[in-house]
């Protein structure tokens, strides 16, 4: 449900995008001539379908505007192969999250307790003296299943539809490219947002954030002009996200906008301070240094303990809210059964 909603609302900024912003016209066919006359109704009405459900349909607009490598490699790539690395990623993904990751955390996590994810659990520095063990595994778990839950059915479902579509003659393998980048390109904030994690929406809102940097006056490409686009896309995700759970009535929908929000501070913090350390290293002459340094499993790994700093500090402060109230729930409903007895007649 939350995943269609999702698609749903990312459908309706790109179209508004499409036609106003972009101002693309409506589908016709590149290789139709209009002079033609045996050409029956019914062929119009099927292509005119297929062309807007190209168009429309399609956020990053992959179709329009291919990418060469991307093509080159579909062409290579047989459909039976296609078809078996897309569905072969199922029965893996459901082993993974419902045997061996539970299995891995039944000694320390079998299920949220309502202490567990407490308000008071969701801040750690003002209380990391008396932070406990089980308080610390389940905070790194938080920090990472979401991003985990979110690649496996996103993913599950971006498969299986490709599948479908190739199947049935309207897409080509082409337009159903990987929906996630590579784990090792979140050595940073900006790496995981914009090199790994899915890119369905950033065109359409980066449309939008434009619309917003030009009627403010500012030059393209520009670093104000970049912080504002950027700004715009953290905050459509963010409400887009918080719709979605307000329409399936969470009560703390609003934090999906303050998280989103909370990205964008670290990302522009993370680019001011890497500019300053840049510019310190070119004064002393030592750029290329740093950037050994910066290429190297050394600094790989600092980034990437960076970016889990970050989620391990926020996400709980985002996700503990709704996994209290499932936690309550679960264990009050566990209360009513437990005091259940069978009568025998």
């Amino acid at each position: 449900m939350s995943s269609w909603s999702q698609a749903v609302l990312l459908n309706i900024f790109h179209i508004v995008s499409l036609l106003y912003i972009e101002k693309w016209p409506a589908p016709c066919l590149e290789t139709r001539n209009s002079t033609e006359k045996t050409q029956t109704s019914r062929q119009r009405y099927h292509y005119d379908l297929r062309a807007t459900y190209k168009l429309w349909g399609d956020p990053q607009l992959l179709s329009s505007n291919p990418d060469p490598e991307t093509d080159s490699k579909a062409k290579i790539q047989p459909l039976s192969v296609f078809i078996f690395l897309r569905l072969i990623k199922l029965p893996i993904y459901y082993y993974l999250q419902f045997h061996l990751i539970p299995s891995l955390f039944s000694e320390t996590i079998v299920t949220y307790l309502p202490e567990d994810v407490s308000p008071i659990q969701q801040t750690y520095f003002r209380r990391w003296h008396e932070v406990e063990d089980r308080e610390l595994v389940i905070r790194g778990y938080t920090a990472i299943t979401w991003i985990w839950e979110s690649v496996v059915f996103l993913d599950s479902a971006n498969s299986v539809l490709a599948c479908f579509f190739v199947l049935v003659g309207v897409d080509e393998p082409r337009d159903w490219p990987s929906l996630f980048g590579n784990p090792a390109s979140a050595t940073s904030l900006r790496g995981f947002w914009s090199r790994f994690w899915h890119r369905l929406a950033i065109r359409p809102y980066s449309n939008y954030g434009k619309i917003v940097a030009y009627s403010l006056g500012l030059q393209q490409g520009g670093f104000a002009y970049k912080t504002i686009v950027a700004f715009v896309v953290f905050t459509l995700s963010g409400i887009s996200h918080a719709a979605v759970s307000w329409q399936l009535g969470r009560k703390d929908w609003y934090l999906d906008v303050i998280w989103f929000s909370l990205n964008f501070l670290a990302c522009s913090v993370e680019v001011v301070v890497l500019s300053a350390i840049r510019g310190i290293a070119k004064s002393m002459g030592w750029s290329r240094e740093l950037n050994m340094v910066q290429e190297s499993s050394f600094g790989k790994f600092v980034g990437f303990v960076w970016v889990f700093g970050f989620f391990f500090w926020s996400v709980p402060k985002w996700k503990y809210p709704m996994l209290h109230s499932v936690a309550v729930e679960t264990a009050t409903w566990r209360r009513i059964l437990s005091g259940m007895s069978l009568v025998e007649s």
